[in-house]
């Protein structure tokens, strides 16, 4: 890690005279160029085009409502953060992009919004929305403006020239760094961004992942984090980061900017249709610079708003559907036959359907059927017994980590056979293979937070769930799918 400690250097030497020229000008002048990125224009671009170069063409969603995407030197998380960026379309139009991280180097109650000028980089002015700066420190308590919260810290600039790189016409900023760590304060901050967390407005949260642990500790630790932030819960999320990790050397976080993170998952709570999907997994180990004795996590997401097929009720009773079919094992409870005509057409509808049990952010069972001639309410309700009693991969459920289970439900398009595994997207598709009387199927959010290539999707489809070798799939038959998650509220 001697790239991160001559970026240190660098980076403390060189406040003082950036702090003269900020008093001066009230702009924000940039700290990190020349630590974490190119201090050359020219260097800077091409090192920006070169990381979008190097991670490919990717799917991009509609209706991006936020990425998370770290923030350390480029060398190390440059592709990871570029992975979130190409998840929007380029030509996409925000009114104004909040970017939130969490400080690094002074801690202080509340946030912390930039509200005297713009911020600087090597490649120009980017400017900050300075009315609504106003308005948020103006209107809650627990926004202020700490100029020592921005003037040395990275995590939102190197951001910036990714911004002003990708969009073709940059929207304002609204920088923000949280220097508070208590859980109902965070809650305070996302009550009061609330009336801007709309579809018109990007929100940015720029944290990295694991800090310092072995390679191999890392990406469990990291996958396990990013499978609580794809479930939505606040709840879940706070479960995994505060679950201890006995024998793990040197793991002094598993997610620096957490409380940003956190902030986001309150934004998102009670909006339906909002989904995230994990985009891309590196860590610094990963790279040509780093070694992999004490590494450092990078994940990067997207929340995407999609139309959901059923109402919030509609979701409740799926889940209570659910929970009931597990609880009449469990706890030896009378469950009456499910009365379809109280149902709404919907539930009623045919459907396959999975159910996937997951305890303190570890799967625990999941099993389900790709096609179903039974109504969604009743497939549900058997899937959620036999991923609870009949994965043989796990013990049944007992009665003492059933209160620590959340159930995801994936509800299943018809399945649509194809000749070209160009058809095939990371991320909207899950997979069904067929040979020599042997089947495999995987779920499409399966391949996102693995972070798998379509290759690596296929060859993972055919040798571990269909049992028919690496290259399997070559000469198979394939089907693909699409599902549509709900995650429990808890």
């Amino acid at each position: 890690m001697k790239y991160l400690i001559l970026s240190t250097l660098i980076f403390t030497l060189s406040l003082t005279a950036m702090n003269n020229k900020y008093q001066k000008t009230g702009d924000r002048n940039p700290c990190a160029a020349g630590a974490f990125y190119p201090a050359a224009p020219e260097a800077l671009k091409r090192e920006i085009y070169g990381l979008f170069s190097a991670i490919g063409t990717r799917e991009t969603f509609s209706g991006v409502r936020a990425i998370i995407i770290p923030h350390a030197g480029y060398v190390y998380s440059g592709k990871v953060a570029a992975s979130g960026f190409a998840a929007i379309p380029p030509d996409q139009g925000y009114s104004n992009i909040f970017l939130i991280g969490s400080s690094h180097r002074v801690a202080f109650n509340g946030a912390s919004v930039y509200n005297t000028g713009n911020y600087i980089t090597p490649l120009g002015t980017i400017k900050v929305n300075l009315q609504i700066a106003n308005e948020l420190i103006e209107n809650s308590r627990h926004f202020t403006f700490k100029p020592d919260a921005h003037l040395q810290e990275h995590c939102l600039e190197v951001q910036l020239p990714f911004i002003q790189s990708y969009f073709r016409n940059p929207p304002p900023i609204v920088p923000i760094i949280i220097g508070s760590n208590d859980t109902g304060t965070i809650k305070a901050i996302a009550d009061a961004l609330k009336p801007w967390f709309t579809p018109d407005n990007l929100f940015i949260i720029s944290s990295d992942f694991t800090h310092y642990p072995p390679y191999s500790d890392a990406v469990r630790i990291d996958r396990e984090t990013a499978s609580a932030i794809v479930t939505g819960s606040s709840e879940k999320f706070l479960s995994v980061l505060a679950r201890e990790e006995p024998g793990i050397q040197n793991l002094a976080t598993k997610m620096c900017g957490w409380s940003a993170g956190l902030t986001l998952l309150y934004l998102t709570e009670d909006i339906q249709g909002a989904r995230y999907e994990h985009l891309m997994y590196m860590n610094s180990g990963d790279s040509p610079y780093g070694d992999r004795e004490g590494v450092v996590g990078y994940n990067s997401f997207a929340v995407v708003e999609q139309k959901d097929p059923f109402t919030i009720e509609e979701e409740d009773e799926l889940f209570n559907i659910a929970r009931k079919s597990i609880e009449s094992t469990l706890f030896g409870h009378q469950t009456a036959s499910l009365n379809l005509s109280g149902l709404p057409e919907s539930l009623r509808t045919p459907s396959g359907a999975f159910v996937t049990l997951y305890r303190d952010g570890n799967l625990r069972g999941c099993i389900g059927r790709i096609t179903s001639s039974d109504p969604l309410c009743e497939c549900v309700a058997e899937m959620a017994h036999a991923a609870a009693f009949e994965d043989p991969r796990f013990p049944p459920l007992t009665q003492k980590e059933y209160s620590d289970v959340t159930i995801e439900i994936s509800v299943l398009s018809p399945l649509h056979k194809i000749n070209n595994i160009n058809e095939i997207e990371i991320g909207k598709h899950g997979l069904l293979l067929k040979k020599d009387g042997r089947t495999g199927v995987l779920l499409p959010q399966v391949a996102t937070e693995r972070g798998w290539s379509v290759t690596e999707f296929l060859e993972k489809t055919a040798s571990e769930k269909a049992g028919i070798g690496k290259d399997g799939w070559k000469d198979a038959e394939i089907f693909i799918f699409e599902a549509f998650v709900l995650h429990e509220k808890k």
